[in-house]
């Protein structure tokens, strides 16, 4: 059963997909991932496939000092095939609160992400030494399919703007 937070993020959208927990839905032009757990911590992987970025958004109620913006050294890691993989070494989160629950946040580069997240067993935060949480990934292939074929229809309905973010540089008016 979908709990409040994932309902509340979710209200008014149509879902693309739902199996295992898993549910994607439209994003503002992206698209994203959810999943709920039974401690009510809930993962959410937002895809811009314009952009090939993958914002990762985890939140857990015991999360109580979560600063918003406020920077944690986290350590994420991937178990896959029994071998843990932590390849993405010590990241940069900021502090999030969604409707209360505090949380982290990081950006990661989309299709290694995905690749990740697809093909492992267990996705694990580590903060100091801590395991701040160990998620199963069971039935993240299929999901991650889904929101990939998501975000390449929403970049074909919304494409990304080619100069969003680019250096603007003025004219040369000899």
């Amino acid at each position: 059963m979908t709990g409040l937070l994932l309902s509340v993020l979710l209200a008014g959208t149509s879902a693309h997909y739902r199996s295992n927990g898993w549910v994607v839905a439209d994003n503002d032009g992206a698209c994203l991932l959810a999943r709920e757990y039974e401690s009510a911590s809930t993962l959410f992987v937002n895809y811009d496939y314009g952009l090939d970025n993958v914002r990762i958004i985890y939140t857990d109620p015991a999360f109580r000092s979560a600063d918003r913006g406020k920077s944690y050294k986290i350590s994420l890691s991937f178990v896959r095939g029994g071998a843990i993989d932590d390849g993405w070494g010590v990241l940069t989160a900021l502090g999030t609160k969604i409707d209360g629950v505090g949380g982290i946040s990081m950006s990661l580069k989309g299709w290694e992400a995905l690749k990740d997240l697809s093909s492992s067993s267990v996705m694990a935060f580590v903060l100091d030494d801590k395991v701040l949480a160990s998620l199963k990934l069971d039935g993240s292939s299929e999901a991650v399919e889904a929101l990939r074929k998501c975000a390449k229809e929403q970049q074909r309905l919304n494409p990304s703007d080619p100069l969003a973010g680019a250096e603007q540089k003025k004219a040369d008016t000899n």
